[in-house]
């Protein structure tokens, strides 16, 4: 289900990256890959494969709406992002330690930090059994909260990810597969 929701989201991501910028990528540019699949019979597949000097000119076409407001919703409410960071820098200096171990019925959660990687799994329990996961590296959440007090600083990111190799994403469901990794190869040999 995952894959047929968010397919659309993946298609149009494809066609705001895709473009002159592709072809004038050097060959030693890290290249951002995105792999989605629907496993049941004749599901959709969609390779994404574009050079990371892509993705700063495309957070131009991102609408203000969408990039100006620095303040994240969760279920208890709003949370602003000047305490995120707060908090951030505190964890951060914390070195290698699972902060977050969460069960229930419904999921298991865990945020850790190993080495210069922050691990976000997320398992659901039961149902579908979906897995997530997320590597994300410390110094790109550092890059992201270098921004104003209440903006997540994009471009910053976008310019870390240009020093990150590997996986950075994976989500495993019993209907699809998704997968998001870092390299220098311009196509995604999957």
């Amino acid at each position: 289900m995952i894959a047929r929701t968010r397919f659309p989201v993946v298609l149009a991501l494809a066609s705001c990256l895709a473009g002159p910028a592709v072809a004038q990528a050097g060959r030693d540019d890290p290249w951002i890959h995105i792999s989605v699949h629907e496993r049941q019979a004749g599901g959709s597949s969609v390779e994404i494969n574009v050079p990371l000097s892509v993705a700063e000119p495309a957070l131009a076409l991102a609408p203000d709406s969408a990039l100006a407001r620095g303040r994240v919703r969760l279920d208890a409410g709003d949370v602003s992002l000047a305490k995120i960071r707060r908090l951030w820098m505190e964890l951060r200096e914390t070195g290698d330690a699972p902060f977050v171990t969460a069960r229930d019925s419904v999921s298991d959660v865990t945020v850790a930090r190993a080495g210069n990687l922050l691990d976000v799994r997320v398992t659901e329990m039961g149902g579908d059994g979906e897995t997530v996961r997320l590597r994300v590296p410390v110094a790109l959440v550092d890059a992201l909260f270098a921004g104003q007090e209440d903006h997540l600083d994009l471009v910053a990111a976008v310019k870390q990810l240009q020093t990150t190799r590997g996986e950075v994403l994976t989500v495993e469901g019993p209907d699809s597969h998704v997968r998001i990794w870092i390299d220098e190869q311009p196509s995604s040999g999957t």
